[in-house]
């Protein structure tokens, strides 16, 4: 077995082997390495009682939580735990079960059961993707995500993906800066969480700043409305703005304060892309759309295949996500025009107009 003597409370509940070896009865089972250890570790042996009360009263199918999740369930129940008892007998029966115990394990159930089965629908317990845009000479990298909605992630960013959205809610994690458009799903709120900030939506295109070493997160509405809120380990003091066109908020983080003001369209478009001012096309060569794309969005966009120098196109655009806009462009040029994201420029292959 590994070295276990510096282990704390923490890290027995992340620990999988003693997490199997708890829910399998291993407590019970004399003829374990985890039995022979603790029996002969007796201020370890007080510390895994309390992990293995915790993990015996959730009775909660585990499921694979993204690192963020699991942070903020053990750092919320590490707080209601205040003493452990000394020499407690992590066999015996007549465990001393104090209410700093039991509060952290409500906390405990709460968290998975808000995660796993709560009322925002059962996540898919396959491991969350991590699309990370660093390194030296990086460009803002365009996401299409599984709902039809689109990110442009920021250098210096990365950005937390489930393999697939719940039933009833979409959430992914950032950390940095990246620019929103999302896809109107009433019946399915978007949900950005960025450290003690979450962002929630309907449908709606907005910039959020929040590198985790800055003092300040921002945020930026470019259309439709948004509703940004602290998490707060006291429910009481949880603050809750909604945000429009052209509001920014500012969230101070070592005051715990937010503030909202309302700025004109020409800043917002110096600090988002600007990309939601209605395009009117008229027999325009698809050239010249996919230029237009580029500089409102700051993507690199690339053609491959034949030329569709020949190739006019009618259309309007108004504030539908990147990649909507991409998908008509190719679906009007012919049956065979697809497109798809490498790295962080989108790549348009066509046999030709109209094939």
């Amino acid at each position: 077995m590994k070295n276990y003597i510096d282990y704390q409370l923490e890290d027995f509940l992340e620990d999988q082997s003693f997490r199997e070896w708890v829910r399998a009865g291993g407590k019970d089972q004399p003829a374990t390495q985890w039995h022979l250890w603790l029996s002969q570790h007796a201020e370890q042996a007080a510390i895994a009682a309390t992990a293995q009360e915790i993990l015996l009263a959730t009775g909660v199918k585990e499921q694979a939580l993204p690192a963020q999740y699991k942070e903020r369930i053990i750092e919320n129940t590490l707080q209601s735990v205040q003493e452990l008892a000394p020499h407690r007998n992590v066999f015996g029966r007549n465990w001393h079960f104090p209410l700093s115990i039991a509060a952290s394990i409500v906390l405990l159930i709460m968290a998975l059961w808000q995660f796993n089965i709560g009322p925002f629908g059962k996540q898919d317990p396959t491991p969350w993707t991590i699309i990370a845009n660093k390194g030296e000479g990086a460009t803002i990298k365009p996401i299409a995500l599984s709902d039809g909605s689109t990110v442009l992630l920021y250098p210096g960013s990365s950005l937390h993906l489930p393999p697939t959205f719940a039933s009833k809610q979409r959430v992914v994690h950032l950390e940095g800066k990246a620019f929103f458009e999302i896809q109107k799903d009433a019946s399915r709120p978007f949900y950005v969480h960025s450290q003690e900030m979450v962002t929630k939506v309907l449908g709606t295109s907005f910039l959020i700043e929040a590198f985790e070493t800055d003092p300040r997160f921002e945020v930026v509405v470019k259309s439709g409305k948004v509703t940004v809120s602290t998490v707060e380990k006291d429910s009481k003091k949880q603050q809750e703005i909604e945000l429009s066109p052209n509001h920014q908020l500012v969230l101070e983080r070592d005051r715990h304060t937010m503030v909202k003001k309302v700025i004109t369209t020409e800043e917002v478009q110096r600090v988002s892309p600007n990309n939601i001012q209605k395009l009117i096309f008229e027999d325009s060569s698809v050239a010249s759309i996919l230029q237009v794309l580029e500089k409102r969005y700051d993507v690199k966009i690339v053609l491959k295949g034949a030329s569709l120098a020949d190739c006019a196109l009618t259309t309007t655009f108004n504030d539908e996500p990147l990649f909507e806009k991409l998908k008509i462009i190719c679906q009007a040029i012919g049956p065979s025009t697809d497109f798809k994201v490498l790295e962080n420029q989108i790549l348009i292959t066509t046999k030709g107009c109209n094939n």
